[in-house]
């Protein structure tokens, strides 16, 4: 498995929703996040990726995937190299075959969190409701 690969690109397109996100919210119209295991696969090497490549593609990603025909106003293309965690192959078992030991055994034990379920803040939030749901009962 290659390194997990990210990009981000950050940019404001013109138009009153661009103004808005930019100056009142301070934040940004559009985040494009590409990549993962497969970015050597599908960009090529990050040392020999022109960052003008990497906004084309995002650029692309946002016409495609949102409808954004306008040429973003600003951007910042950055590359992130073993930022995004992922599992080995059979990890779900393991953990399952770990919470299957600690139920049999009746141990006073959760386990919670990114190593577990999920690497984002949704999954670990998640995780730590169902954990106290099975401890508290489902009418949490």
């Amino acid at each position: 498995m290659w390194p997990p690969l990210i990009l981000w690109t950050r940019f404001c397109c013109k138009g009153s929703l661009g103004l808005l996100a930019r100056y009142l919210l301070r934040i940004p119209c559009d985040i494009v996040m590409m990549g993962g295991a497969w970015f050597q696969e599908v960009f090529g090497t990050p040392e020999a990726m022109a960052t003008e490549c990497l906004l084309a593609r995002a650029t692309e990603a946002v016409s495609c995937h949102l409808g954004v025909t306008a040429a973003p106003s600003w951007s910042h293309v950055a590359l992130h190299k073993d930022c995004i965690p992922q599992y080995y192959l059979g990890h779900f078992q393991r953990v399952e075959s770990m919470r299957s030991f600690i139920k049999k055994n009746g141990l006073p034990l959760s386990l919670i969190g990114s190593s577990y379920d999920g690497v984002s803040v949704n999954d670990v939030i998640f995780s730590g409701r169902t954990a106290v749901q099975e401890v508290l009962g489902s009418g949490v």
